[in-house]
């Protein structure tokens, strides 16, 4: 398993966002991490997929715009119509080419983690589980969590119901 450096990823991230996105990150890849233990998924993948979920977040509209042309990233009609959607896009490009990172569960989890698969191939062999909390919306990608909303979402009504 490939060791990844958090620490220089926290100072990198630190740089980049402003106080309020640097916050909800922390918080995110910290409650990703204790779900993959809970669920006994890979606890390293679950906390580099929220750390770095949302690194391009605070690059301007027009820089993601820019940043994309630049490095022949397809923009469909709909992202150049609302820059907000292409931080997953531009940030899986960037967790890849800027921090490194190569396994295809964490880039897959940043790529789909504000629109989901788009292809019914892609919705077969992935599930993504959004988990909005008071920290924000926690979204794990990866097959072996298919399960994991079904059992968030009786954990979160389970005193509702009984």
């Amino acid at each position: 398993m490939r060791k990844y450096d958090i620490d220089l990823y926290k100072k990198k991230l630190q740089k980049k966002l402003d106080s309020d996105r640097y916050e909800h990150t922390i918080g995110v890849a910290y409650t990703a991490a204790s779900l993959a233990m809970r669920y006994k998924y890979d606890v390293n993948k679950a906390l580099i997929a929220g750390l770095l979920h949302d690194n391009a977040k605070c690059i301007s509209y027009e820089k993601k715009i820019q940043l994309c042309e630049k490095y022949n990233i397809h923009l469909s009609e709909v992202e150049k119509e609302n820059p907000a959607l292409l931080h997953a896009k531009l940030g899986a490009f960037l967790a890849m080419h800027k921090f490194n990172i190569t396994d295809k569960d964490i880039i897959s989890s940043i790529l789909y983690h504000t629109t989901g698969p788009f292809s019914s191939a892609q919705r077969r062999s992935t599930s993504t589980v959004f988990f909005k909390s008071r920290i924000g919306i926690i979204c794990i990608e990866s097959a072996p969590f298919l399960w994991l909303y079904y059992n968030l979402y009786l954990a979160m009504f389970q005193d509702v119901y009984h």
